[in-house]
C-alpha cells in the first residue's frame, strides 16, 4: 500500500476583518482625500492597517481612489469638487449590491500550498518582484500581495529596500510604491 503525502495548506490573512459597511467605506474615501496615512485611518476606524490597505488597493483598482504622491503615507489634501466627491461616495453603493457589507477580493484565492509558500520566500529573499513571483507561481498578483502582507505580519519575511518590485524597481517606482513591505 502506497502512502499519499498531503501537502500542508496555509490560509493568508486569516486574522483580518474583510467586512466593510457603507459608512466605513465612505470614511476611507474622505480620509484618503484628506491625506491621512493608513496608520491614521486604522486608528480612526479601529481597524488593522492591513485591512485598510486591502480596501485601498481594491478601490484603486475600481477607480474610486486616485494615486497619491506619497502613497499610503500621509499626503497633502487632494482637492476635489464637492459634487464629484458626492458621486464617488454614492457609487460605493454598487459594492453593496449583494448584502449589507462589502468584502473586497472575495473572488481571490487565499489558500497556499506549503511548497508555494516556501518557493515564495525563496524568491522574496532573491529580491524578485511580485510580478515575477506571480508569474512563477501562476497566481494572480493580488494573491501574491496578500501572501506578502501575511508573511510580513507573521515575521516570516522582512521588508526589502526596493519593496514589492525588488530588483526590478526603478527610482520612480520606489517613490510611488510607498508600501510598508
Amino acid at each position: 500500500m502506497n502512502a499519499v503525502r498531503a501537502d500542508r495548506l496555509e490560509l493568508a490573512l486569516v486574522d483580518l476583518n474583510f467586512e466593510w459597511s457603507l459608512v466605513q467605506m465612505r470614511q476611507v474615501v474622505d480620509y484618503w482625500y484628506d491625506g491621512k496615512s493608513i496608520y491614521d485611518m486604522a486608528e480612526l476606524l479601529n481597524r488593522k492597517p492591513d485591512e485598510i490597505i486591502l480596501l485601498i488597493v481594491d478601490f484603486g483598482r475600481g477607480r474610486i481612489l486616485p494615486p497619491r504622491p506619497y502613497g499610503l503615507n500621509a499626503n497633502k489634501k487632494i482637492s476635489i469638487r464637492k459634487k464629484l466627491m458626492e458621486e464617488k461616495k454614492e457609487s460605493l453603493r454598487r459594492f453593496l449590491k449583494d448584502g449589507p457589507v462589502y468584502i473586497p477580493f472575495l473572488e481571490k484565492n487565499f489558500v497556499w500550498n506549503d511548497w508555494e509558500v516556501k518557493r515564495f520566500r525563496e524568491m522574496w529573499e532573491a529580491n524578485d518582484s511580485i510580478i515575477f513571483i506571480s508569474e512563477q507561481l501562476n497566481r494572480d498578483i493580488d494573491e501574491v500581495l496578500f501572501l506578502v502582507m501575511d508573511q510580513a505580519s507573521r515575521d516570516f519575511i522582512q521588508p526589502r529596500m526596493n519593496g514589492l518590485l525588488g530588483k526590478d524597481a526603478t527610482e520612480h517606482d520606489l517613490i510611488r510604491q510607498r508600501l510598508p513591505f
